[in-house]
């Protein structure tokens, strides 16, 4: 019995000094966490979303081209990706392919598309934000910066960077390969980024660069702050005696906030910790298998049948206000989706006639999704657990199909105008989806996502948050200055 009994205030002791030691390396990374993590609840990292590049394009307008011979010459035999866009008041053609990488030719020239100098980059900005073009302050070729350090940009490096006197401060990026905009910022998404998502990923540009390095440490960083947590739920909980005539907690001030703060608050943090850790995969646990759909769907078209469409390209096309011209194939046939500057897409077969996709084709492409399996699909109106909008505007009607073999699930939502995938997720990404998404941004179901219900929901939990972990800094500091 007292041998047990020595145990007991050793481990509570080494116990003691484990979580006073993590608290001081960690409490101020937690604090940190918190405060950014309510800040990311109102102002996203920034990104240029693909219906927010649209809007920055011209409409395209008509040109004098192409003849077979010019197609058949630019266009490669694996066509990953093909459009028609303005860049620079000229109309050009942007091809994707897996040998050849990505090229751009000018439609009226029918010449290759040198590589973008600063003068062209400074002319696209202008088209851009036409408003901007009395108030351009600066524009510099760079590598990398802080809102480019996605692979994304990988391609596009280096750009250069437009800065605008206008009134939100815009900064606009041009990639120096294809001359296409890929990022604009303003000053206030900047300045609340740098305390919000900057911070809460740890994402300053030196040290997100070094990949390897910044992923490792967020995960040993939430690693032993779940370690520092458990070992404070344990201590608090055993500092919890009821003693005649005093309260529960023997603590005073700011130590009480932190003990109760912790023993309430605790099972929160511990969720947004674990999510948080999920989010980054380690080990690779919740690596997602998803299997390539291209194949199933027909997204490759034959080369020649894509060179005949183009050839037919109606000049009445551009009358219409489009500023994107898509290749989008199905069932190994070309069509294509013109899109506008809202995002409005409509979609085209080979000849350049409306094509409405029939129900009929969606229920056979659910089919060959199948690969034998069984399978549930149709048409849904509202958002379901796996596809929804929390921030981002998703497309509504959606046709989903789910397929299920043995244990395995794997979901697939697909656009009902345009055939598109627009999500598909297996058995990993369904967990990754409760375990992340729903622990960590608080989106369990569409009642809770509604606002204001999720503010309500989630800030006072925040604040309380914020508080506590201020009162473990604040504990440490004076551990320290007790020190020395």
């Amino acid at each position: 019995m007292m041998k047990n009994f020595k145990v007991m205030k050793k481990l509570k002791k080494y116990t003691y000094l484990l979580h006073r030691y993590l608290g001081i390396i960690l409490a101020p990374i937690i604090l940190l966490w918190s405060f950014s993590g309510l800040v990311m609840m109102y102002v996203p990292y920034p990104k240029l979303a693909e219906v927010e590049r649209l809007q920055l394009l011209p409409e395209i307008v008509d040109f004098s081209c192409c003849n077979a011979d010019f197609y058949e010459q630019i266009l490669p035999v694996n066509i990953q990706g093909l459009s028609i866009e303005m860049l620079n008041n000229e109309p050009i053609i942007k091809l994707e392919s897996t040998r050849s990488g990505n090229t751009s030719y000018h439609l009226n020239s029918q010449t290759l598309l040198a590589e973008i100098d600063q003068q062209m980059a400074l002319s696209i900005a202008k088209a851009a934000l036409p408003s901007g073009i009395e108030s351009i302050e600066n524009i510099e070729k760079i590598e990398q910066d802080q809102w480019t350090v996605y692979s994304k940009y990988n391609k596009h490096r280096p750009l250069f960077k437009v800065s605008f006197a206008d009134e939100e401060s815009s900064q606009l990026y041009v990639s120096s390969k294809s001359g296409e905009v890929v990022q604009l910022t303003t000053a206030f998404q900047r300045n609340w980024s740098w305390v919000g998502a900057v911070t809460h990923w740890l994402y300053p540009t030196f040290l997100r660069k070094h990949t390897s390095l910044w992923y490792w440490l967020v995960i040993w960083l939430t690693i032993f702050s779940l370690v520092l947590l458990m070992t404070g739920v344990w201590l608090g909980i055993k500092q919890l005696k009821k003693r005649k005539n005093k309260p529960l907690s023997p603590y005073r001030g700011m130590r009480l906030v932190h003990h109760w703060g912790g023993v309430i608050i605790s099972a929160i943090l511990f969720s947004f910790l674990l999510s948080g850790l999920l989010s980054m995969n380690p080990w690779g646990v919740l690596e997602s298998k998803r299997f390539s759909t291209d194949s199933v769907l027909g997204k490759q078209a034959g080369r020649l049948a894509v060179i005949d469409s183009l050839t037919n390209l109606p000049n009445t096309l551009w009358q219409t206000g489009f500023v994107s011209l898509k290749l989008s194939p199905w069932n190994n046939e070309v069509y294509w989706l013109a899109a506008d500057t809202k995002g409005a897409v409509i979609r085209y077969d080979k000849n350049f006639s409306i094509s409405k996709l029939p129900q009929t084709e969606l229920t056979a492409a659910g089919n060959k999704l199948s690969g034998g399996a069984d399978i549930t699909q149709g048409l849904i109106w509202q958002e379901d657990e796996y596809y929804y909008a929390h921030k981002d505007n998703i497309e509504l009607p959606i046709w989903k199909v789910e397929r299920v073999n043995g244990e395995s699930t794997e979901l697939f939502y697909l656009s009902p105008s345009t055939g598109e995938m627009r999500k598909n997720i297996d058995n990993n990404g369904r967990i990754y989806r409760w375990l992340f998404k729903a622990l960590h941004r608080w989106d369990f179901s569409q009642s809770i996502r509604q606002r204001p219900v999720w503010d309500f929901s989630l800030v006072p939990f925040m604040l309380f948050l914020i508080l506590f972990s201020f009162s473990g800094c604040y504990i440490a500091v004076q551990r320290l200055r007790s020190k020395f």
